[in-house]
């Protein structure tokens, strides 16, 4: 807020605003109780994308939008990072790869853990805006140094990515048939 003070006249006005976040944090607090946030990375679940596939693909289908690409994103040799560092450095890259790509995403797209070592990405367009969305985040990722207890760890990520139109006929697309393709 701002305050502004006559003193002739002996007034103080102070001219603000709140925002009340209660309603967004008890959804957030029940996202965290009923499993929909991954604990270590903080990103949706698997169940999450499920949601966000049904919903788009019925989207495509009545003609509300165009085209989405999903992306599947893999840490390369993440076996070896866990036989080399140990686990508590493979926790250490999972959640800090989240956090890279929580700050190399846009509004419009989303991503999360779909288990393991993988994630995915999915952003509303055509495939162009998909690599493009996928470009971003490989860059960010090559760029960044992974450090775990003062060694640096070499992170790359593999990604496949899908449009909805190009995974087969819209009026019978699947969640099942997306991830597969992508």
């Amino acid at each position: 807020a701002s305050i502004e003070t006559f003193e002739e006249d002996n007034i103080c006005i102070s001219i603000g605003f709140l925002t009340d976040v209660t309603k967004e944090m008890a959804l957030k607090d029940l996202f965290e109780r009923i499993g929909y946030i991954d604990e270590l990375t903080k990103l949706p679940k698997r169940s999450i994308l499920d949601r966000i596939l049904e919903i788009n693909i019925g989207n495509l289908q009545r003609g509300h939008i165009e085209d989405f690409v999903l992306m599947m994103i893999d840490v390369d040799h993440f076996k070896l990072v866990n036989d080399t560092h140990g686990h508590q450095a493979g926790d250490y890259i999972l959640a800090t790869l989240a956090d890279v790509m929580s700050t190399t995403t846009r509004k419009q797209d989303e991503r999360g853990r779909y288990g393991g070592y993988e994630l995915y990405g999915f952003t509303v367009g055509d495939i162009t805006t998909g690599l493009k969305f996928a470009e971003r985040l490989r860059r960010r990722v090559e760029k960044y140094k992974f450090t775990y207890k003062n060694k640096n760890v070499p992170i790359t990520v593999s990604m496949g990515l899908v449009s909805a139109t190009q995974a087969g006929k819209v009026d019978s697309l699947t969640a099942d048939q997306l991830i597969f393709s992508a």
